[in-house]
């Protein structure tokens, strides 16, 4: 089977919702097919600027690969004008990766219960911010996650790994979004 041209999943969610495990276990059953991205880290990383990042990777389609992304652009739609006041981004490039995105790719919103990830989020060190504004940043992610939805056109999945049969009925999603 032939691989979708341009395929690319980005996993979202809050922080401790399980992203990096999800992605891991996507590793597992991607193999050689996946080409994997961390997500921007603008403290950590040697990267250029965000918006410009952005752009490269968007033009970097490995053919016959599925790019997987942990995290790629929403969490500055919500982390952005919680935490800072301000998004760092002009329209036209929120625009046009919102619209590649939306075109081409399948976006997987990591949502388990509020309670557990409250609790995984207190298991590790978070940017500045975030513990104190918590439920702010959870309502905007599900804000946000609800707006685009429609627009992926069946493409979108909302993510509990709490739940028993979650990463079985994905997977499945995935397979037909790859191999469409």
């Amino acid at each position: 089977m032939k691989i979708r041209p341009y395929s690319r999943i980005v996993v979202e969610g809050m922080d401790g919702s399980g992203k990096t495990t999800l992605v891991k276990q996507l590793e597992e059953y991607l193999g050689d097919r996946g080409h994997f991205v961390p997500g921007y880290n603008r403290i950590k990383d040697d990267k250029p600027p965000m918006q410009q990042w952005w752009m490269e990777q968007l033009a970097e389609n490995p053919i016959n690969q599925i790019v997987v992304h942990d995290r790629f652009f929403y969490p500055e739609l919500v982390y952005g004008p919680i935490l800072r006041g301000r998004m760092n981004m002009d329209p036209s490039t929120r625009s046009y990766v919102q619209n590649y995105l939306r075109l081409h790719g399948f976006l997987i919103y990591c949502r388990p219960p509020t309670y557990v990830v409250a609790e995984e989020v207190t298991k590790e060190k978070q940017m500045e911010g975030v513990h104190g504004k918590f439920h702010e940043l959870l309502i905007k992610y599900d804000q946000i996650m609800i707006d685009e939805a429609p627009f992926y056109n069946g493409r979108f999945a909302k993510y509990d790994w709490t739940a028993d049969s979650g990463l079985t009925d994905l997977l499945k999603r995935l397979t037909l979004y790859i191999y469409e």
